[in-house]
């Protein structure tokens, strides 16, 4: 009977709502990293732009994030994720049809990454802050009800990307990456029909940030959070992540079905490290626990620069999506809780404000990669991520207590 109490945050329709849509987002994600990041490197033979496919997307979010926060604490979140959802299916449909034809160019592949940016970002706030809203209030299941909802992203991130691989192998890369505006089109449909049990309050100045920073001083906890998601941003995910098509094709020898079970060992890293966030939930060491998965993340990156088969390879980026995304389903559910909903649009927009560190990830491992070699690059990587986890331990002495002070 215990087990089954500790499912109930599953009995919420809003949360098996948001559990499919995530399924969908997962499905999304894994044809665009796999048909883009093959396409790309397949067409240009350039570790540099190959790298920037996975951070291009980023790049807006100093603008359209603080603007998707404010969004998200003025406006209806549902009706933002909608319409966010419409216009990326109209754009990844035009990109699907232009990917087809002969005069194709380069510099859509990042035209079309960026537009796409432009959506994330604008409700990406709305996506994590909209959690909190169809659930009852005060209630201790959120982390838990994050944990399984971006569980099932990874699901799809397990599951999808080789049959993504073999799909861009018999019908190309148009029809490919033209699969996820249908997976759009459901969303858009579940969106329109999520239900609402705690409403959304609405801040009387959601313009003013000023408050936001003010509440981020006061709380040093939030600062190791936000601290830690950009070192996992600027680092890690480039040096794992975003080079992963170089990986495969130039240390593994293998084709684009290869390439989707190296993103399948992701995703099921990202699994199960989300579902290790519903059994630390119980427990009140929250800056040891972001402090050992940063550290044991940067330590499964050394393992794999030494790596040079399928199976070597594949073990350890199940390892660095352990730590990577169980670390962020912490952070995340963390930052939600503590937070006020009349401004967990703005904490949010603040929060993803640490993604916009990827493309200096990106263009760094790039760079490091025409010039020495895939593995040196990756190495210099974990040590530069072991040298800044250190710091951090000075940079917030307290780091280490049993449990933390009631937020």
């Amino acid at each position: 009977m215990k087990k089954i109490a500790n499912l109930q945050y599953l009995k919420y329709k809003g949360v098996r709502q948001l559990f499919i849509t995530y399924l969908l987002g997962g499905y999304n994600q894994s044809i665009q990293h796999v048909v883009i990041g093959w396409f790309t490197y397949n067409l240009t033979n350039s570790p540099i732009l190959t790298s920037l496919t996975h951070g291009v997307a980023t790049i807006p979010n100093i603008i359209t994030g603080p603007i998707g926060g404010y969004l998200a604490d003025k406006f209806d979140r549902k009706n933002i994720l909608i319409f966010s959802n419409i216009g990326a299916l109209i754009i990844t449909a035009i990109f699907s049809y232009l990917i087809s034809k002969s005069f194709f160019q380069v510099s859509w592949i990042f035209i079309f990454l960026f537009l796409k940016g432009v959506i994330y970002n604008l409700s990406g706030s709305s996506g994590r802050a909209i959690l909190a809203n169809v659930i009852p209030k005060n209630q201790k299941i959120l982390t838990e009800a994050t944990a399984i909802t971006i569980a099932s992203y990874f699901i799809a991130t397990t599951l999808i990307p080789p049959f993504a691989g073999k799909l861009f192998q018999l019908t190309g890369p148009s029809f490919t990456l033209g699969t996820i505006s249908i997976s759009l089109f459901f969303a858009i449909l579940i969106f329109s029909q999520v239900k609402m049990i705690s409403p959304e309050e609405k801040a009387k100045s959601p313009a003013n940030f000023k408050e936001i920073f003010y509440f981020i001083t006061e709380k040093p906890i939030l600062q190791l959070m936000l601290f830690s998601k950009s070192t996992i941003w600027m680092i890690i995910t480039p040096f794992t992540h975003g080079i992963l098509p170089i990986f495969a094709k130039d240390i593994l020898n293998t084709d684009s079905v290869g390439l989707g079970i190296l993103f399948t060992s992701l995703g099921l890293g990202g699994l199960t490290g989300s579902l290790i966030v519903i059994f630390l939930s119980k427990f009140h060491t929250t800056k040891a626990i972001i402090i050992i998965f940063l550290f044991l993340s940067f330590i499964a990156m050394l393992l794999l620069s030494i790596s040079n088969s399928m199976f070597s390879t594949i073990t350890c980026l199940f390892l660095i999506n352990v730590t990577v995304m169980g670390n962020l389903t912490y952070i995340q559910s963390n930052i939600l809780f503590q937070s006020k909903d009349e401004f967990r649009g703005r904490i949010s927009s603040i929060d993803s404000l640490n993604m916009a560190m990827a493309p200096i990830g990106n263009f760094s491992v790039g760079f490091l990669i025409k010039f020495y070699n895939i593995s040196r690059a990756i190495q210099i990587g974990s040590f530069t991520g072991i040298i800044i986890t250190i710091l951090s331990i000075f940079l917030f002495p307290n780091l280490m207590e049993i449990k933390d002070k009631k937020q």
